[in-house]
């Protein structure tokens, strides 16, 4: 069948857009770019809203007392940083940068995909299976590394190594990003959650497989990167029991879904061994692979205890024993002086004081809380609250809520759900193509 030109143009929007967002939430710095691609996208998108609004009324963004809430917290969070970014003559602004770049990189950026979605009349499940999408295609790409050495050597050329892990690991994954570890396992995780969220929402059976096998190339692209994103399923089974309870029924899709998941997930872990077996010969690594991955939740199960988690509250949980740095922190702790621990609330609490960890978690809290107030149904409300929790949890391991991939997915929300709507640039436009369409869901 012939494609029509604007269905041509169409496509070739919607894959311009999917390629710019891949980059957007896995920020990538290739050796033949100046910044990471994230940060490109940043200026680019505040470069066009500059030359759009010049002498233009109607670009102005419109907001009201929530947004104009978030914009005072974030704007006080920058003023405290950077009044202890001066006090430390600027020794060390890791925490700054990463204040700045919140607003001026992945709000913007995230306020661009936003308005290009909710134009695009995309409801907010067609936004999560846009973003599911291309989270299952890195997870394609975090296998294909594992499983192919030229792919490994290739991307060596054109993405420099970054984390503690070597990028020639013998069964740690990186895919398309830097480095393998906690922070791209926790990603890759809410990629799960996010499936489960469509599948409660599927209404055709040919995307519900679509999900089942994303669940399995997901739940493979956590074993290969780290073990942190496994710790979402606790999160995903009490989703589902609470939207279970609250409707009274389970759904044919969902109640499939869960029958099938536990199978699908042995049969590709035995696909991916025999497979492994038959490429390289010798199936030690992938032993190794094994017990890495769930040696320690055996030991749970078990014993009743895990080894991380001794660690990080014998080693890594502790506090400011002056008065002075509890309450306002020292940035050089952050980065240069590094504390020697991983917890996020305990690096905060050096970094900018029991005054800036109250700004940093009331902030994302809100945009949070607003986008929860503002998803229209239970399982985007569900949803949100336990993509919240999730993100809080994981603080417990490393600073997770300003981790520009978390980040940038929960502002993303925030502004499709809350700022989005005021804009006239988008309700004129839509106005009458809204009485023809009922939206795209997917």
């Amino acid at each position: 069948m012939n494609l029509s030109k604007t269905d041509s143009l169409q496509i070739l929007a919607v894959g311009g857009i999917g390629f710019l967002l891949f980059f957007f939430l896995y920020g990538v710095n290739f050796t033949f770019l100046p910044a990471y691609t994230s940060q490109l996208i940043g200026i680019g998108v505040l470069t066009g809203f500059a030359i759009l609004s010049f002498g233009k009324k109607e670009l102005t963004l419109q907001t009201d007392k929530n947004i104009l809430l978030v914009f005072t917290l974030w704007l006080l969070l920058l003023l405290w940083v950077l009044i202890l970014s001066v006090a430390t003559v600027f020794r060390d602004i890791g925490l700054l940068t990463n204040v700045i770049l919140l607003f001026f990189q992945v709000f913007s950026g995230s306020l661009f995909f936003a308005l290009w979605f909710y134009k695009n009349k995309y409801s907010f499940r067609g936004l999560m299976r846009f973003i599911q999408v291309l989270i299952v295609i890195q997870a394609v790409f975090i296998v294909i590394y594992f499983f192919s050495m030229d792919f490994k050597l290739f991307t060596l050329k054109f993405i420099p190594e970054g984390g503690n892990l070597s990028a020639l690991h013998p069964y740690r994954s990186r895919g398309l990003t830097h480095g393998a570890g906690a922070s791209l396992a926790a990603f890759q995780g809410t990629g799960i959650l996010i499936t489960v969220y469509l599948i409660v929402k599927a209404q055709s059976w040919k995307w519900t497989l679509f999900d089942l096998f994303s669940l399995g190339v997901l739940v493979a692209s956590v074993m290969l990167t780290g073990r942190t994103g496994f710790i979402v399923l606790p999160f995903i089974i009490g989703f589902v029991a609470i939207y279970t309870v609250y409707k009274s029924r389970i759904s044919r899709k969902l109640l499939t879904s869960a029958l099938l998941f536990p199978a699908i997930i042995a049969g590709g872990f035995l696909m991916m061994e025999t497979y492994y077996t038959q490429i390289f010969g010798d199936g030690d690594v992938f032993s190794a692979l094994t017990r890495w991955a769930f040696g320690e939740f055996g030991d749970l199960l078990t014993r009743g205890e895990s080894r991380t988690v001794n660690v990080l509250f014998d080693e890594h949980l502790f506090f400011p024993d002056e008065l002075l740095l509890f309450l306002f922190g020292d940035p050089t702790t952050f980065s240069l002086n590094r504390i020697p621990s991983d917890i996020g609330l305990v690096r905060r609490l050096f970094g900018t004081g029991l005054v800036g960890v109250t700004l940093i978690y009331t902030l994302i809290g809100m945009i949070c809380y607003y986008s929860f107030k503002k998803a229209s149904e239970l399982p985007e409300k569900l949803f949100i609250l336990v993509f919240t929790v999730w993100m809080f949890m994981l603080e417990a391991k490393e600073p997770f809520v300003t981790d520009f991939r978390f980040a940038a997915l929960y502002m993303i929300i925030f502004c499709f759900l809350c700022i989005a709507p005021l804009q006239k640039m988008n309700l004129i436009k839509l106005s009458a193509d809204m009485q023809e369409d009922g939206g795209t869901d997917e």
